[in-house]
């Protein structure tokens, strides 16, 4: 499901989509949809889960992630 915001040129993917090959994503997406950015949680590979801001396909500003052994930063 895709919810757009217009005023900022973002769309909202409400399901985990597989990005670069290693991860999964769901959140904002840019008004093309080729660029995943803006608010969004990201599943990696090594069982990490990060959940906050992303800027240019990288952890950016204030978020959350999750180590596969539960340590948070």
């Amino acid at each position: 499901m895709y919810i757009e915001k217009k005023d900022k040129g973002f769309s909202w993917n409400n399901y985990f989509t597989d990005v670069e090959g290693e991860k999964k994503y769901r959140g904002e997406w840019d008004k093309d949809k080729k660029n995943w950015e803006g608010l969004g949680e990201l599943k990696l590979k090594d069982g990490s889960f990060y959940q906050g801001q992303i800027l240019n396909r990288l952890f950016n500003g204030k978020g959350r992630l999750t180590q596969p052994n539960g340590d948070i930063f």
